[in-house]
């Protein structure tokens, strides 16, 4: 049923806006916390998705993610908060979103505290024990 890979779709777009050097497009990793480490925020534009762990993961280093709104994630994500949602095809809300954070170091870094605190109070394993 012709799955669309827009990872592709948003290589092109990296390449052609000139931003290889400051943005990489990641696969699977057996050791993610080096890369939420040196990052400064997490884009997860998935399609098809049912809670997005590893988007609770980014955020327990204090990035801000964009993500899809879909499945689970608006539970992870609270919109312009803790990061962006965007409808899974659309290339210029993420872009946006990417652009922001870019521009607006101080919506950024509330964002960023805003995206720690929210895992701490709701997602950590402290809170979760049964």
């Amino acid at each position: 049923v012709g799955k669309e890979y827009l990872g592709d779709v948003f290589q092109e777009k990296i390449k052609k806006e000139h931003l290889s050097d400051c943005i990489q497009i990641v696969g699977y990793s057996a050791n993610p916390q080096e890369y939420y480490q040196k990052s400064k925020l997490y884009f997860h534009p998935s399609l098809l998705e049912s809670q997005g762990i590893s988007i609770l993961e980014a955020m327990s280093f204090g990035l801000p993610c964009i993500a899809s709104k879909t499945g689970g994630i608006p539970e992870s994500i609270i919109d312009n908060q803790t990061g962006f949602l965007c409808e899974g095809k659309s290339v210029d809300c993420f872009v946006n979103a990417i652009d922001t954070l870019i521009v607006d170091e101080s919506y950024y870094k509330k964002m960023s505290i805003d995206s720690f605190d929210r895992i701490a109070n709701n997602f950590s394993f402290k809170k979760n024990r049964f």
